[in-house]
């Protein structure tokens, strides 16, 4: 890719020449425009060498990088949301605070706190509450549920 950078230069430097000492030699007209013709066939593909650097470059592949895991994150997310309000007796009444994505021993977990209305019509107040994913099918575990959901929360949450 610098082979192309580099002619890219070279035409412009020869046609930027060849126009300075062109009126002091008896050549052909013809030769100036084509100096000039390749000097603007070079500039596209200095400039395509220029966004493939600029891709190729680590700050682009960590904004790039940062992009991808912000998705997967806000996926993860949404995916937990829709699992845990699957759980509640009126998922349309839920509402998430403090929802965070943790990684505890290389497993990702979702926890956060939900409040949604109970049987009664009032609402429950809020619960803490641990997502863990595993291979498109999830498991939700709230606090007070059992030993196993209340161990899962410490791990993940604390």
């Amino acid at each position: 890719m610098f082979g192309y950078l580099f002619l890219a230069c070279l035409f412009g430097f020869v046609a930027s020449i060849w126009g300075l000492i062109r009126p002091y030699l008896n050549i052909a007209r013809k030769w100036f425009f084509v100096t000039t013709g390749l000097f603007f066939l070079g500039m596209p593909v200095a400039g395509t060498y220029g966004q493939a650097a600029y891709e190729a470059s680590p700050e682009a592949q960590r904004a790039r990088a940062q992009e991808q895991a912000d998705a997967d994150r806000d996926a993860m997310l949404n995916t937990a949301k829709v699992f845990v309000k699957a759980e509640l007796r009126d998922p349309d009444s839920t509402e998430f605070t403090g929802l965070r994505v943790v990684t505890v021993d290389h497993q990702q977990a979702v926890c956060g706190l939900v409040n949604s209305r109970n049987g009664f019509g009032g609402m429950a107040g809020p619960t803490l509450f641990v997502y863990l994913p595993a291979k498109g099918l999830g498991a939700v575990s709230f606090a007070g549920m059992s030993t196993r959901a209340d161990n899962n929360i410490t791990h993940f949450c604390d």
